[in-house]
């Protein structure tokens, strides 16, 4: 039976190195300038709170934002409700001020993908 154990703690040990690993590649990916979804998309994850969280585990995305009346434009919040991402999480992830980013958001036409500005030049 001790040798069960320590077969155990081999793996568990071989597991939690490759779960470092696994983090740490997210969290070069996320300072490199890929976005929260971007990472969840390339890493094969449907749902993009896990990259979340465990950016806010190693720090780069800041744990304070609570709730908020501000929801974002409805076209941004069906596409972050697909990824299990609330509007909130998103600005939060992307340094933004909820309040200010949905202003803009509801500014811009969104009409026509020419009209999207990134950056400030067209996209």
């Amino acid at each position: 039976m001790a040798r069960w154990d320590r077969e155990n703690s081999l793996e568990g040990t071989a597991l939690r190195r490759i779960e470092v690993e696994y983090e740490k590649s997210i969290c070069r990916a996320f300072s490199s300038g890929m976005s929260v979804v971007e990472i969840a998309r390339k890493i094969g994850s449907a749902k993009a709170l896990l990259v979340y969280r465990t950016l806010q585990r190693r720090g780069l995305v800041g744990t304070g934002m609570k709730r908020s009346k501000h929801k974002g434009p409805s076209y941004l919040q069906s596409a972050l409700k697909r990824v299990k991402l609330s509007f909130i999480q998103w600005c939060n992830a992307w340094g933004f001020d909820p309040k200010t980013a949905e202003e803009e958001l509801a500014a811009q036409d969104t009409s026509s993908p020419s009209l999207i500005l990134m950056n400030g030049k067209r996209r």
